[in-house]
């Protein structure tokens, strides 16, 4: 039977296996990043993923450069 053929795995393969099942989740950027909820208008939330959609870039992405820019804007 096949299952004559399986083994435990060693401990270099449970290290590789473990390693492959784990979630790698979002990438870390600059200082790390928090999660928040923001309420927007259906459509401002349309247009912006037009606008995210034409530039290549996420949602998440377009909104953290008009923030940045809003900043630069305000001086801080």
């Amino acid at each position: 039977m096949a299952i004559d053929a399986f083994r435990p795995l060693t401990k270099a393969q449970r290290a590789h296996w473990d390693r492959a099942r784990r979630n790698p989740g979002r990438p870390r950027r600059g200082k790390g990043v928090r999660v928040i909820s923001v309420s927007v208008e259906q459509d401002l939330l349309l247009a912006s993923d037009r606008l995210a959609s034409r530039l290549g870039l996420s949602r998440a992405r377009l909104i953290e450069r008009g923030l940045r820019m809003m900043l630069e804007e305000a001086g801080n």
